[in-house]
């Protein structure tokens, strides 16, 4: 298992030499990698305020073992031909828990900077496919760029998370070449608990 920057292989171990001055955006990566190969039984985290006011809430070692399992064993990744691309903030459940599930799979992850705008092409290596979890808003824009069918032929699937999708996008989507999945679930149940493939139907 390997966390991959910009072509470059990061111990996810040692976390005191990620290039945070480069790329503060890693700091959350960090965190979490911290964290995980730590004693600590508790991980820190904040909710997304989307029912109610956000707050910190801690979540079991077990419950994160217990969620990431059951979304590996839904998808039956293969680690030697399937990666996972980063492109969402690893501070929130989607992000973090997308960790969790490629330290206990042995899967590589691509770590991408989180933006609204997906990268190229030629940012996904061509040795695997990639799993690649988005929000709406990125998806919203991913759909809507001259680049997308080629960039979904890189990837083995797109797991959508964080609310509804634009009518439109439900409708570009049929574009891509990959399989693109719904997902329900909230920070405090560690990600989603519930899946659905939206395409190819």
């Amino acid at each position: 298992m390997t966390l991959i920057l910009e072509g470059k292989a990061i111990d996810p171990k040692n976390p005191a030499n990620f290039p945070l001055d480069k790329f503060p955006w890693l700091e959350a990566v960090q965190k979490f990698c911290t964290f995980w190969f730590s004693d600590e039984p508790f991980w820190q985290t904040n909710t997304s305020g989307s029912t109610s006011s956000p707050k910190t809430i801690f979540l079991s070692r077990k419950l994160l073992g217990f969620s990431a399992q059951n979304s590996l064993n839904w998808f039956g990744f293969d680690p030697k031909t399937v990666g996972f691309a980063l492109i969402i903030p690893a501070s929130s459940a989607g992000g973090f828990m997308l960790l969790a599930r490629a330290f206990m799979a042995g899967m590589d992850v691509l770590l991408l900077p989180p933006s609204a705008q997906i990268p190229p092409p030629d940012a996904f290596p061509t040795e695997k496919k990639w799993f690649v979890p988005m929000l709406p808003n990125q998806f919203n824009a991913f759909v809507r760029n001259e680049n997308a069918t080629a960039c979904s032929r890189l990837f083995s699937g797109i797991l959508l998370g964080g609310g509804p999708l634009e009518n439109q996008a439900a409708e570009a989507m049929k574009m891509l070449d990959c399989p693109v999945y719904h997902s329900y679930g909230m920070t405090e149940t560690a990600s989603h608990i519930a899946l659905r493939k939206l395409f190819p139907a």
